[in-house]
């Protein structure tokens, strides 16, 4: 007879594939995309190296989720930062969302700053390379479609927010992640958040604020 699945193999399988995924992303989160081998995922997840193939069958495809995992994670938490909220003052409810953004983005890489260098800039396997475009398109995005709302409302001025939006992402990023960005032990984080802040509401508003 042909082997069938039983509820309980299936859920153990899928107990063992989350274990693999939730350890690659504490070695990722300490050592890297580079740091994460195989072996050491295997090792943080209690498995062995040859008993990861069952679940990914190769390397590339462990990282790959290991990033899908984060990403969803740090997009969905920007996301719900990016909600209407029903105190914001409809003259600058845009700036308001972009504001909530921009801290949360920041303020979540700034926690775990290995890790955000590994999302955000480290380079790694193609198949991760190809993540990380679909998920800053997703952020792209965002932020672009909080500029098109302040510009429908008449708050913000005309503005490309396909290009708005980009050059948002890009900024905030390498701001926070690039071998450019300040983060030496004397930086003030408050300072820091509210300095791309401003950066980032001045180039949409077009004026000091």
């Amino acid at each position: 007879m042909p082997y069938r699945e039983t509820d309980a193999t299936r859920a153990a399988r899928d107990r063992r594939r989350t274990a693999l995924v939730g350890a690659g992303v504490d070695v990722v989160a300490e050592r890297g995309f580079a740091g994460a081998t195989v072996q050491a995922v295997a090792t943080r997840a209690g498995l062995s190296a040859s008993s990861v193939y069952t679940y990914f069958p190769a390397r590339s495809d462990l990282l790959t989720a290991v990033f899908r995992q984060i990403a969803s994670v740090e997009l969905e938490h920007v996301r719900t930062a990016a909600e209407p909220r029903p105190d914001d003052a409809p003259a600058t409810a845009a700036q308001a969302r972009l504001a909530r953004v921009v801290d949360t983005f920041a303020r979540r890489a700034l926690r775990r700053r290995r890790l955000a260098r590994a999302l955000l800039l480290e380079p790694a396997d193609p198949a991760v390379e190809a993540e990380r475009t679909l998920f800053a398109r997703e952020y792209a995005d965002l932020f672009g479609a909080i500029a098109a709302a302040g510009v429908g409302s008449g708050e913000l001025p005309e503005q490309d927010t396909r290009i708005v939006g980009a050059a948002l992402v890009g900024a905030v990023a390498s701001a926070l992640t690039s071998p450019l960005a300040p983060l030496g032990a004397d930086v003030d984080p408050d300072a820091l958040v509210a300095t791309i802040l401003g950066f980032c509401l001045r180039g949409v508003v077009g004026a000091s604020v």
